[in-house]
């Protein structure tokens, strides 16, 4: 994957914005790395992510300290909420033989009332300190969209909906899927110069803020797994097909980067390698949160 890393790891509190990738669990690492830069002092003005990157970054933006965010990203009701018994099993069956309105197993609703616990009725536009944006995969438009204004335990359900996983998620009059489908790293809202902005519609398939962002840090959460498969020269057909989805991704990523440079940006990515946890292996969570933890303080231990 390409790099286009700033020439220097000074960062000043507030000088910057942060990006969370979307990755299966990835909310482990990225809690810690949001641990790590809060160790540091370090606050970013904006933050956005997509799937567990929009879940992490939620609650941050939130106003919940990294110390409350562990504590939520440990809590074993997690693997609860991927459990909805037989109406589970039909939905699954009925994706799986390609019924109309049939998208997922899981409906979200055990999800969507653990999030509203610790959101509420919080809305993405009251958050200010920092700013909060999550990416989805708006099936009724058949676009991807950067999300900046709406109802935030719902939208961060939709960012997390994992196609065939979840079903769809309905707000309002449309359908969304996870974010990570088409925008698994969303930062391109802060471009200075956004060619995808027309007027600064409302909920714009990439609407940019009012802020100027010079300076972006991306934390990517790279499963170990992933990396090793893609040294298996005889994959699987589901594999062959996610690595498919990881070439298309890592292009899109490409041209923003590209794109950013053009117009002056500082980009500045930072990898953590992580074990893949899920709902059956959550005692991974404390090595993910580990790892994460220290590719911040690694980085930015002279950044103060």
């Amino acid at each position: 994957m390409p790099l286009f890393q700033s020439k220097s790891r000074s960062v000043r509190p507030g000088d910057f914005a942060l990006c969370l990738n979307s990755s299966f669990f990835g909310f482990f690492a990225h809690a810690g790395f949001l641990d790590g830069l809060q160790r540091l002092g370090l606050r970013p003005t904006e933050i956005a992510g997509a799937s567990a990157g929009a879940l992490t970054g939620g609650f941050y933006a939130a106003g919940y300290p990294t110390d409350e965010i562990l504590g939520m990203v440990r809590d074993p009701e997690i693997a609860s909420l991927f459990r909805e018994g037989a109406p589970g099993f039909g939905r699954m069956l009925g994706t799986f033989l390609n019924r109309d309105g049939q998208t997922g197993a899981l409906s979200g609703k055990r999800a969507l009332k653990m999030l509203r616990r610790y959101f509420g009725d919080r809305r993405i536009e009251d958050l200010r300190d920092p700013g909060f944006s999550l990416s989805v995969a708006n099936l009724s438009r058949s676009v991807s969209q950067v999300i900046h204004e709406g109802p935030l335990a719902e939208y961060i359900l939709a960012s997390c909906a994992v196609p065939g996983m979840f079903r769809a998620q309905k707000i309002g009059d449309e359908f969304y899927w996870d974010g990570g489908v088409a925008d698994p790293i969303p930062f391109e809202q802060w471009l200075v110069s956004n060619p995808n902005n027309p007027g600064g519609a409302k909920n714009h398939r990439n609407a940019k803020p009012a802020k100027k962002i010079r300076r972006v840090i991306v934390h990517l959460v790279v499963n170990a797994e992933d990396l090793a498969e893609r040294r298996n020269p005889h994959p699987s057909f589901y594999k062959g097909l996610g690595r498919c989805h990881q070439i298309i991704s890592d292009e899109i990523f490409r041209l923003k980067l590209e794109l950013a440079r053009s117009q002056g940006q500082e980009i500045t990515i930072l990898r953590t390698v992580a074990p893949r946890p899920g709902p059956g292996k959550l005692e991974l969570g404390d090595r993910c949160i580990e790892l994460g933890r220290k590719t911040a303080l690694s980085y930015f231990a002279d950044a103060k």
